[in-house]
């Protein structure tokens, strides 16, 4: 939370996007995430062992999440909005919108809201059981869930220590 006298936090802005979409990336749920490109567990800078998240994006980007990120084509804060990053996808074609999905981690597991999208958000769960989002209703999404927005997706990789985990 924020006051009067609390300086605001400026999110990190993720903008390094390979043209897209790429060749999908393979991904194997035994051989845990990738280090490449991914802080590690105890790069915790400003995060105090907040729980996190990794997602691999359908781009090939692998990104860890902590706290609150937006995705989308110009992601941006809503008005007093906190959040730690921002996640650009370059879609040419627009299916994505420009703050297409919400996605953050708390105690429990990672949690995702589509922003009243244009073309929607939708979990597939590991057993294969889809759920169509409804706009700005938080959605958990566990480990190995892919999360399809637009024609992006991302999956979800919980941290290999099983932080955030549920």
């Amino acid at each position: 939370m924020t006051g009067p006298g609390t300086p605001r936090r400026t999110p990190e802005i993720i903008a390094h996007v390979p043209d897209f979409p790429p060749t999908p990336v393979p991904i194997s749920g035994g051989d845990g995430p990738s280090a490449a490109g991914a802080p590690g567990v105890g790069d915790r800078a400003g995060a105090r062992g907040a729980a996190c998240v990794r997602i691999v994006l359908s781009d090939g980007r692998r990104l860890t999440i902590r706290g609150h990120a937006l995705l989308g084509r110009a992601p941006a804060p809503a008005p007093g909005e906190e959040v730690a990053q921002l996640v650009t996808v370059r879609d040419p074609d627009r299916s994505v919108s420009s703050t297409h999905v919400a996605l953050a981690v708390d105690d429990s597991g990672a949690w995702i809201v589509d922003r009243g999208s244009t073309n929607g958000t939708v979990v597939t769960l590991p057993d294969g059981q889809q759920i169509l989002c409804v706009a700005w209703q938080r959605v958990r999404v566990p480990d190995g869930a892919r999360v399809r927005f637009g024609d992006a997706s991302f999956l979800v990789a919980m941290d290999a220590d099983g932080i955030g985990a549920g």
